[in-house]
């Protein structure tokens, strides 16, 4: 009962403060702003995160997860690789590119600078989905499916050819429609030009 109370205070938090983020941004964002849109008490809102920087990774996290979930990794246990890396293909395209997660990462970005965020959100989300590809691209090449190469360069690859045919509508604030026929044909063709490639 306790830890359900304290799972809904901070989600709470979290929503107040991806509200404010959003609305001031980042550096405009005080905590005392967050705690008066939270409605929790001074001492509340630093129990559960110390400083500002600490909130706004865990509200990157957050947002990301409330839109789509979390990576399903264990779909490589599940599923032939070409098979499973179109599945996770698909859910990355879908996630990075929804209007809502296009909007955190442009805030992601515009303060990456300040004390490290950048660094910091990279090895609260983005590093351990790198190392858990890195894994499963390993393995496959211990099990004769890829050739043998390093799995780090194979994971790079694997994720710009993902990012290949929309990185552009980030980068410039294009206003193409993605629709679910398109990322259904780029990831077709991303993970066909990865195993013409890797595969033995």
């Amino acid at each position: 009962m306790a830890r359900a109370k304290s799972e809904i205070t901070k989600q709470k938090i979290l929503k107040a403060a991806l509200s404010a983020f959003k609305k001031q941004g980042y550096s405009s964002t005080s905590m005392d702003m967050i705690r008066d849109e939270s409605g929790v008490s001074k001492a509340t809102l630093y129990n559960y995160f110390p400083s500002k920087e600490e909130l706004f990774l865990d509200v990157m996290m957050f947002e990301m997860e409330q839109q789509h979930g979390a990576p399903a990794f264990d779909l490589f246990e599940k599923h032939e690789l070409s098979v499973a890396l179109k599945i996770l293909a698909k859910q990355m395209i879908t996630v990075s590119y929804s209007k809502n997660i296009i909007a955190t990462r442009r805030m992601l970005v515009a303060n990456a600078s300040h004390k490290n965020l950048g660094q910091l959100c990279y090895e609260k989300g983005p590093r351990l989905g790198e190392q858990m590809m890195c894994a499963v691209f390993q393995k496959a090449m211990d099990d004769g499916v890829l050739i043998q190469a390093e799995p780090r360069v194979v994971e790079a690859h694997f994720r710009a050819l993902v990012d290949a045919e929309f990185s552009q509508i980030f980068t410039f604030d294009l206003e193409n429609i993605i629709t679910a026929e398109w990322i259904e044909a780029a990831t077709e063709r991303a993970v066909d030009v990865l195993m013409r490639a890797y595969k033995i």
